[in-house]
């Protein structure tokens, strides 16, 4: 992987790992970043508040 767009082509195309340089970690959280998965974690954790009540 040499560039961040690598990295995003790759989990595209279906890659589970990649082997990144460490000069990529800063940058991973908004290359993996996907709006559903807060969507959803921000239902879950509001379903869990209620059903705690």
């Amino acid at each position: 992987m040499r560039s961040k767009e690598d990295v995003k082509n790759a989990m595209l195309a279906g890659a589970h790992i990649v082997t990144v340089p460490p000069k990529f970690f800063p940058d991973l959280p908004a290359i993996l970043r996907h709006p559903k998965t807060d969507e959803v974690v921000d239902q879950f954790l509001k379903d869990f508040e209620g059903w705690l009540k």
